[in-house]
């Protein structure tokens, strides 16, 4: 078992911080961080206890006997080539998903999400 390999596994335990999958006797962790490039409330959004998930090898201690894995690293990484897609002061026209305080928060349709200050963006 070592980085980057993909293996199969049986979810056994679901917390607040992430998944533990048996992989053939070993329980590796896939949290909540690594399940997807989008925000997730909690990992039974996504996956059920029983159930049989293809993971990502991320890191291997083998002194603690710790596996990290990754569910959002099999699929392509939203973030890259953003700078090409939005450069720095061009205008996307985009629906807001949530609204705090003087900040507004919108996708931008591919995964990412972003936020602007109300306030700058009213100035005229």
């Amino acid at each position: 078992m070592r980085p980057g390999q993909l293996r199969t596994g049986a979810v056994k335990n679901i917390t607040d911080f992430g998944v533990f999958i048996d992989l053939d006797g070993l329980d590796g962790l896939l949290h909540i961080a690594d399940m997807s490039w989008g925000r997730i409330a909690h990992p039974s959004e996504m996956v059920k206890i029983g159930e049989a998930v293809e993971v990502m090898i991320l890191d291997v201690d083998r002194e603690k006997g710790r596996v990290s894995l990754g569910l959002k690293q099999k699929s392509h990484n939203p973030w890259e080539g953003i700078e090409s897609k939005y450069p720095v002061g061009s205008k996307v026209k985009r629906q807001g998903h949530q609204r705090r305080a003087l900040w507004r928060i919108c996708g931008t349709g591919g995964g990412c999400r972003g936020a602007w200050c109300m306030f700058r963006s009213c100035r005229g």
